[in-house]
C-alpha cells in the first residue's frame, strides 16, 4: 500500500527528529533514507515545481536547497524583500501540506502555497 504524502512527510519528519537524538541505530538511518527516496519518486516534481514558483515569485536571489532540508525543523534560509521581515526560514508544513515563509525579525509567517 502506497503511502499518502501526508503520511509519509510525517514518517520522514519522525524520523529526522529520531535520527538528531543520541540513540541512532542503523535500522533507523535506513528507513529514512528509504521514505526520502520514496518521496523523491513519488512528489518530487509536483513540490519542487511549486518550489520553483515560488523562488522566481519571491526568492529570486536565493538558489534551491534539496528538497528535504525544507522538511526539517530548521528549514531553508532565505531572502524575501517583498515580505515582512525580508529574512526568514522556508519549509514545508504538515496538514495540510505546505509552503510556509517565516519571518525570522518579526512575528510573521505566510502560506505561499497549500495542497489541494
Amino acid at each position: 500500500m502506497q503511502d499518502s504524502l501526508p503520511q509519509l512527510l510525517g514518517r520522514i519528519r519522525a524520523l529526522q527528529k529520531r535520527l538528531r537524538s543520541e540513540n541512532v541505530n542503523t535500522l533507523h538511518v535506513r528507513e529514512y533514507s528509504q521514505l526520502v527516496r520514496k518521496f523523491r519518486k513519488l512528489y518530487k516534481p509536483e513540490i519542487e515545481s511549486r518550489l520553483l514558483e515560488i523562488y522566481d515569485e519571491y526568492f529570486e536571489d536565493d538558489s534551491m536547497e534539496s528538497i528535504v532540508s525544507y522538511l526539517s525543523d530548521e528549514g531553508v534560509l532565505v531572502y524575501g524583500e517583498d515580505l515582512p521581515g525580508v529574512e526568514g526560514t522556508l519549509h514545508i508544513f504538515l496538514n495540510p501540506i505546505r509552503l510556509e515563509f517565516v519571518s525570522k525579525r518579526e512575528d510573521y509567517s505566510t502560506c505561499l502555497w497549500k495542497a489541494a
